[in-house]
């Protein structure tokens, strides 16, 4: 839907964005979290799935929109601070959230936006209040990565009509992975 559009072109966003990725950075996955009271923490990880050693430039980004009130009672994000330097993830022992004293929860009100380095340990805290904690990922890699989605060749035409060409990119719309056309990607006939 165009909101959604909207929000993911975001001129903020896509400066912090480019910032972190380069200009090229292209869409990763687009989701939306919902989590309501639970006794257990979400544990830390990091958005790259690549094997230590991970370069220090950010290979992918992660951009929230909180869509409910967020601090640790609501169960908001959690980070560690520094982590995105380290060029490795937690182990099993260093994952958890509620264990460890350095992690900070992400205060922000709704309509607040987050962006992070992919290389960051973030998790979240479990909820203590009644209701739902609702918030909108938008994640965001170098074009190299390998995607979470697949979106070439799967958006509509009026999305594509009533966006610029960088909306054309982020979608993956210039992006091929080595098929040959927009009829080959669909139908996974090689070059």
């Amino acid at each position: 839907g165009q909101v959604f559009e909207e929000a993911m072109m975001n001129p903020v966003v896509l400066a912090l964005v480019t910032h972190l990725c380069g200009y090229s950075a292209v869409l990763s996955s687009y989701s939306a979290l919902v989590k309501g009271p639970n006794k257990s923490d979400f544990d830390f990880h990091s958005d790259i799935l690549l094997p230590a050693p991970w370069p220090e430039h950010s290979l992918v980004c992660n951009a929230t929109y909180v869509l409910t009130p967020f601090d640790r009672e609501h169960g908001s994000t959690a980070f560690l601070p520094g982590s995105h330097k380290w060029g490795h993830g937690p182990t099993e022992a260093q994952s958890k959230v509620d264990q460890n004293p350095e992690a900070v929860a992400i205060e922000a009100e709704p309509g607040s936006v987050f962006v992070w380095h992919g290389n960051t340990w973030h998790g979240a805290f479990h909820r203590e209040k009644p209701g739902l904690r609702v918030s909108t990922p938008i994640l965001f890699a170098r074009p190299y990565m390998r995607t979470e989605e697949d979106l070439f060749g799967h958006i509509a035409q009026e999305s594509l009509d009533r966006n610029s060409e960088r909306f054309a990119w982020i979608t993956q719309q210039g992006i091929s992975y080595g098929w040959a056309n927009h009829e080959d990607a669909l139908t996974r006939s090689p070059r």
